[in-house]
């Protein structure tokens, strides 16, 4: 019902992830043919770090939604934490194919594209996250980590930049800044 998928919703908002285990296997064992319970469970196993385990659900849960755009990038998600880096560029290109326009799933076929040293490739798929969403900071880092490994280091450092304007608290971006500004011998910018 619309209320049992509410609270496994509220619980996993509130971090609950055994709880919503919980709830989910109970979904799973009565509603056997309904992606969400599926859904829920795996990416409760995965939230918990297991996430061997989380791979079984995910991929029932993909092959019960093949239209849910998010499934399919949290099947991605696993694979690419599992290391399976084609298996998680075709799960979040099937995100991208459901949905055009999901710009998670476009920055994380960047990622599984940069670990298969495809990096024309990965900064396609990045920029076109970055033009569905222009706020999204966390791709334009992306983009700035791809095109330092690419050497093209003013460019890293002006999307490390456009990252920081969107979000100044971000460690990372700070820490990939640093580092590159370090490299270029701009050590008090760094």
């Amino acid at each position: 019902s619309r209320e049992e998928q509410a609270g496994i919703v509220e619980m996993f908002s509130l971090g609950n992830y055994g709880t919503v285990e919980a709830l989910a296997r109970s979904l799973t064992t009565r509603y056997p043919q309904h992606g969400f319970g599926w859904k829920a469970l795996g990416v409760a196993i995965q939230k918990q770090g297991r996430l061997e385990e989380s791979l079984a659900p995910m991929e029932k849960a993909a092959r019960l939604s093949p239209k849910d755009p998010e499934t399919h990038r949290n099947l991605g998600a696993v694979f690419m934490e599992l290391g399976l880096l084609k298996d998680a560029e075709t799960a979040f290109r099937r995100a991208i194919k459901v949905k055009p326009d999901f710009a998670e799933a476009h920055n994380n076929l960047g990622a599984a594209l940069i670990g298969l040293h495809r990096s024309d490739d990965a900064e396609t798929a990045i920029r076109r996250a970055i033009a569905i969403r222009p706020d999204y900071a966390e791709a334009h880092h992306a983009l700035g980590n791809t095109l330092k490994g690419r050497g093209l280091f003013n460019k890293a450092e002006t999307a490390y930049r456009r990252a920081l304007a969107i979000r100044p608290d971000a460690v990372d971006v700070c820490s990939d800044l640093g580092e590159l500004l370090h490299e270029l011998g701009r050590l008090n910018d760094a």
